[in-house]
């Protein structure tokens, strides 16, 4: 192909700029915006969530106003502004030239045999191979025999073809698609009809210049790929060979012959540039990083500070050599320890870390930051040490930014433990942590992968995902060591190193101390999470992004949204845009004795923070003290319980089928003790500075089963909400204002949360929108405030958008839960629209029913293999909400529906038991000995509770047997162990208590109150146990005190007070 041919092209070629780069064109643009133009920027704000009085300050970052930018939307192409683009003379070059041919021996078996688009990348490979070729002719004949030059070569066009691929493959599928719709390929099988499109669409240069011409941002993107990824090795080979003779002498190894550089090791930044392992025929190893190591060299300064101050164990130090821009790093090896008690020194030094990295301002030392080598725990990057913040402002403080201040300012911040800083309705968690980050667990969001490659069906799907593993963990006799029996090694190690800088502060603080050697050094300023931009790079090569670069642009400028969250992010979000247009995830960097940050390109943003990170630190040190070492050695414990699954934990059994408990507690003994609960978690509430919020920091659940340590969100299950619905109904049973305002402003921290955050993300009954209706319509009643009840109806109207999108289906997190709050609005208001939403719930959970063996069942995203029973996750909660759907509705479908879920829970039950089976990590429960649980959330308890609500509705001749079997194995098995509402006492008591209304029987409440005066008596020499690990509090409704508080306010007054756990009416009765 001639440059001719592609200069006719120019004007389409045009497509491939940005928005900053078309500014050229305004001169070409005659003066006067038509009517249809004078809609571009409202209709840019809407795609992109820009607020729009932000929208001058976006402009202004690309050098424009309103009136230029809507000309250069208006003239999308223009061939003059290409005329400088380095990219669109190489792309002339690749296409006009012939260049070195690629054979086999230049890529490995990988690229040559699983890639059916390798052809298509081969005019940019052979371009590369031939700049490669004249990079070697440039350097000394005397460096040449230290470098394997026909490996580097194929590091080179291995990476480059990696990378290209990942760019090109959607759009040459969505081709191939477009080419199969239309009837153009050939061939009789499958497979022969993509053979035609590899050879007749992609082999070719012509052919090849056709896809690029429709997309010219891919073009534009494969040149500078090639381009940037040549670039960046060289560089790190050269500075190699630069440096080699001070290597030789600084590093233990042999480094007479590279044969390989190892990339892919982190995220691109600064155009382009990553770190790499040089690899030697030695088998010796050296890490490449293209950035200051000054900051490691004086961290190495504080380890040795502390060895000589007797820290023990002693800590190992990194060699590491600085050239100012880049510097090398010892290769840490991963090496498995000897004895038992080596993990236990590794576990100390680790706890030390702890203490180290708390005190410096430390984040992002997640489970790749870490390399357990032996008994030494290595931290391979320090990029993230002294990282800075800015105090939210001027303006008073609410209650949920003082308890997420203190949480964000404790040693939880590292990301070396197992907590989660935040936590929202959909909050479905990966552990990632330094300390319990492991492989294996299934990612929140979905995995795309190709299917049916080869064919012409191939197509691009969602998939399950799984995080891959890292080697932070401890390795003893071939096994990985995890850490949950080492709690009390790793807070000694942190209580031991943490003392040391208490009985030394003076020491650190002076000049000449190890502290103020930092001050010169540059961190990386972390502004956002790295996955955030990582999700961004993924959609931009989606073939729309790729074919007009304003469409790239435009994705991008998402990160507008967060402007009005965050004003401070402002002057820096055209920077992230810039970076992340080139491939980079955007990188800044601060200095540890300013207040100043820098982009990748050295832009300066003055006055950034409002003091500097070493002031930070500094404060930090003279704050120490015995009193906040407990404190943090407290969080230490209480993070490492959050490694637990839900179901490990152990509990006690109390067999209550034959007590005969001469004592009944009173009902004003049982307000008492609900008063001294409230009494108790006022003592550890955060209050807003103007005394009119509240909140607490607490342990809750994730969807997927693990703890999270967080202030408390907006909801019911482990939220402020949850807590307030206590203090209301308390207030309201003891007759004391006191509680009532405590429940008001819990109520307006739970606003504040849904404000800041932009709501809950999902329509869960005890997580979601749905919560949050069904308490304000609570509140409506119980303090005769209508606003409340306005509230409730705006909150489910949040939960239809969600309705088609729900894949939980169930009562805790799904359309179930919805449904019931739908209903119980229903009663209260008579509106169309409630039922209109609990009809779309129904009609939602039929159209997802699975036909099972006998029956139907539901699968959710959870598990989609397996049809859960029980209440809040399985089909005797869908069973009930489709029940109470039919008797308002008649509609014969529901009742049809609800019939066939509870035949297909009966083939559950096992009647040695009396129980049903739970069907969740069947091996793994079965592996740890744990039986099947009695519980609200799975087994017996919650299946009478399901059956008791559904029994109004419909009866057959097995339901009110199946509830006396129910009822019978609570008593025996049900009880002993937690008291939370969830898994534990006060949630079973719900089965007599309910039982009681429903079949009429006082009795039952009589032996719930027996019961629950057991339970008081226990409580007196043990204290209140709540649902979750180590005995640890939390304040929530579901799994703590205030749920507790709550279950006593039931037992007082069932009539006053209605049960949560089946979403009881705000009317005082269970339905």
């Amino acid at each position: 192909m001639s440059k001719q041919l592609l200069s006719k092209e120019l004007s389409h070629w045009s497509r491939g700029l940005y928005l900053h780069e078309r500014t050229s064109i305004l001169g070409d643009l005659k003066e006067g915006i038509n009517g249809a133009a004078s809609n571009y920027i409202e209709d840019w704000c809407k795609k992109t969530g820009i607020p729009k009085k932000f929208i001058s300050n976006r402009l202004e970052n690309d050098g424009l106003d309103e009136n230029s930018f809507q000309k250069i939307i208006m003239m999308k192409e223009n061939p003059n502004v290409l005329k400088e683009e380095s990219w669109m003379k190489i792309l002339e070059e690749i296409f006009s030239n012939k260049y070195i041919e690629v054979d086999d021996n230049d890529l490995d078996s990988n690229q040559l045999n699983n890639h059916m688009f390798l052809d298509f990348v081969r005019p940019f490979l052979e371009w590369t191979k031939t700049e490669v070729s004249k990079s070697f002719e440039q350097i000394e004949e005397s460096y040449t025999s230290k470098v394997d030059k026909v490996a580097i070569q194929c590091n080179i066009l291995n990476a480059v073809c990696r990378n290209l691929i990942m760019l090109a493959g959607r759009v040459l599928v969505y081709e191939l698609n477009l080419a199969r719709i239309e009837k153009k390929l050939h061939g009789e099988t499958s497979e022969e009809r993509f053979e035609y499109f590899v050879e007749n669409y992609i082999t070719r240069k012509e052919d090849i210049y056709k896809i690029l011409l429709k997309y010219p941002v891919l073009a534009r993107l494969m040149v500078q790929t090639a381009e940037r990824w040549k670039i960046a090795i060289f560089e790190a080979l050269e500075r190699f060979l630069h440096d080699y003779d001070h290597i030789h002498e600084s590093f233990s190894g042999n480094f007479s012959k590279l044969v390989n550089i190892k990339t892919g090791i982190g995220d691109l930044h600064k155009n382009g540039r990553s770190v790499f392992i040089l690899e030697f025929s030695s088998d010796s190893r050296l890490v490449y990083k293209p950035r200051s190591m000054s900051i490691d060299i004086h961290f190495n300064g504080l380890l040795n500070w502390l060895n000589n101050k007797g820290a023990k164990p002693q800590f190992k130090i990194l060699n590491v050599l600085n050239y100012g821009e880049y510097g090398w790093q010892e290769f840490v090896e991963a090496k498995e320890c000897n004895s038992l008690k080596e993990v236990e020194k590794f576990y100390e030094i680790l706890g030390g870390y702890i203490a180290i990295f708390h005190i410096l301002h430390a984040t992002d030392m997640h489970m790749e930051n870490i390399i357990a080598s032996g008994e030494h725990p290595q931290f391979i990057d320090l990029e993230s040490l002294f990282q800075n913040f800015n105090p939210v402002g001027d303006e008073a403080f609410t209650a949920l930014q003082k308890a997420s201040n203190e949480l964000s300012q404790s040693v939880l911040r590292t990301a070396l433990l197992p907590a989660s800083l935040f936590k929202s309705g959909s909050f479905r968690s990966i552990e990632l942590s330094g300390i319990g980050g492991h492989g294996g667990q299934r990612l929140p969001r979905a995995k795309y992968e190709f299917e049916n490659s080869g064919t012409d069906k191939m197509r691009l799907i969602k998939g399950i995902g799984f995080s891959k593993g890292a080697k932070n963990r401890p390795m003893y006799a071939g096994k990985e060591v995890s850490p949950e029996k080492y709690v009390d090694n790793i807070v000694r190690g942190f209580e031991d190193v943490y003392n040391i800088f208490l009985n030394n502060r003076q020491e650190l603080l002076v000049s000449e101390g190890p502290i103020m050697s930092f001050e010169n050094d540059n961190v990386r300023a972390l502004m956002r999470h790295t996955q955030s931009y990582s999700i961004m790079l993924e959609g931009a090569i989606h073939p729309e992004n790729l074919q007009d670069g304003l469409n790239r642009v435009r994705l991008f400028d998402y990160l507008w949204r967060v402007a009005e969250l965050n004003e401070d992010i402002v002057p820096l979000i055209s920077s992230e845009t810039h970076d992340l247009l080139l491939g980079d995830v955007p990188y800044f960097q601060s200095n540890v004795n300013s207040t100043s940050v820098w982009d990748s390109r050295g832009k300066e943003v003055k006055e950034f923070y409002k003091q500097s990170a070493l002031e930070n630190t500094l404060n930090r040190i003279k704050m120490l003290a015995g009193e906040d070492c407990q404190k943090q050695m407290r969080y230490i414990r209480i993070s490492m319980t959050t490694m637990l699954k839900r179901w490990d934990l152990k509990e006690y059994r109390n067999d209550f089928s034959n007590h005969n408990l001469l004592n009944m507690a009173t009902s004003k003994q049982f307000i008492q003790q609900a008063i001294d609960i409230g009494d108790r978690l006022l003592e550890s509430a955060f209050w807003g500075d103007k005394l009119e919020d509240v909140n607490w920091i607490g342990i809750g659940a994730s969807l997927n089963d693990r703890w999270l340590f967080t202030p408390l969100d907006a909801s019911l299950y482990d939220g402020v909400l949850g807590v307030a619905m206590f203090y209301a109904y308390l207030g309201e049973i003891s007759k004391n204002e006191k509680y009532t305002q405590v429940a008001k402003s819990a109520v307006q921290s739970a606003l504040d949360f849904l404000k800041k955050y932009d709501g809950l993300g999902s329509l869960s009954a005890f997580n979601g929108y749905a919560s949050v209706a069904y308490v304000f319509s609570h509140l409506a009643v119980l303090w005769d405030d209508d606003t409340y009840l306005q509230k409730a109806l705006i909150a489910l109207s949040e939960c239809e958008k969600w309705i088609e999108k729900d894949q939980a289906y169930d009562l805790i997190g799904g359309v179930t839960g919805t449904l019931i709050v739908a209903l119980r609005l229903y009663e209260l208001t008579k509106s169309k629209k409630t039922i209109e939403i609990a009809i779309q719930c129904g009609e939602h959970l039929i159209k997802n029913a699975k036909q099972q063996r006998e029956g139907y069942g539901w699968t959710s995203h959870l598990d989609p293999d397996t049809a859960l029973v029980g209440l809040s996750h399985g089909t005797a909660g869908m069973a009930w909400a489709l029940a109470e759907l039919y008797t308002i509705t008649k509609d014969e479908k529901f009742l049809n529906y609800s019939k066939h879920a509870i035949a297909y829970e009966r083939t559950m039950f096992m009647p040695d038991e009396g129980n049903w089976s739970d069907l969740r990590y069947r091996e793994e429960r079965k592996s740890l000995g744990i039986v099947n649980p009695v519980q609200w959330c799975h087994g017996a308890a919650g299946v009478a509770l399901g059956r008791l609500m559904t029994l109004p509705h419909w009866n057959d001749t097995k339901m009110e047997e199946e509830i006396r079997v129910a009822v019978a194995t609570t008593l025996r098995d049900g009880f002993g162990g937690s008291h939370c509402q969830c898994h534990g006492d006060f949630g079973n008591l719900e089965v007599l208590l309910v039982a009681s209304e429903v079949l009429g029987e006082p009795d039952l409440y009589k032996n719930a109150v027996k019961i629950g005066t057991q339970v008081l008596s226990e409580v007196n020499q043990t204290g209140w146990c709540c649902g979750i690990p180590q005995n640890e509090d939390t304040p929530s409704l579901m799994l703590g005190l205030s749920g507790i508080g709550y279950g006593l306010l039931r037992l007082a007054a069932p009539q006053k007070v209605p049960p949560v756990l089946v979403l009881g009416s705000p009317m005082g009765m269970v339905k």
